[in-house]
């Protein structure tokens, strides 16, 4: 589709409900649709990951107070198991811990 039909459109502001990694603005960048993204939901810690990684964010970096972080990320819900009432944070290997950890704080710090 020929970008230059969006030229004269202001930029759409979007927001991912669901955004699993991300398929909304994904959608919007291959169509030529300027876009910008002013916030997400998701509770899926792999999707997350997901979401973080393709929009260049860096998962693997050191996290120096990885267990209030991981505090922060459970309170917004992130990684609850509706079956048993419970978080699926702790069960996480550390390295996961850490990508969510720090998945969740660039995706928070790129809606900004």
């Amino acid at each position: 589709m020929n970008s230059s039909l969006y030229d004269s459109y202001k930029t759409l502001r979007v927001f991912e409900a669901f955004a699993g990694y991300g398929s909304q603005s994904i959608a919007l960048r291959n169509l030529g649709v300027p876009y910008e993204v002013v916030g997400i939901s998701e509770i899926d810690i792999d999707a997350i990951i997901a979401y973080a990684t393709i929009n260049c964010i860096n998962i693997n970096k050191d996290v120096k107070f990885l267990d209030k972080a991981l505090d922060k990320v459970e309170k917004m819900g992130i990684g609850f198991n509706f079956k048993t009432g419970k978080s699926k944070i702790p069960k996480l290997n550390r390295v996961k811990k850490k990508q969510l950890a720090n998945a969740s704080e660039g995706v928070v710090a790129n809606e900004k």
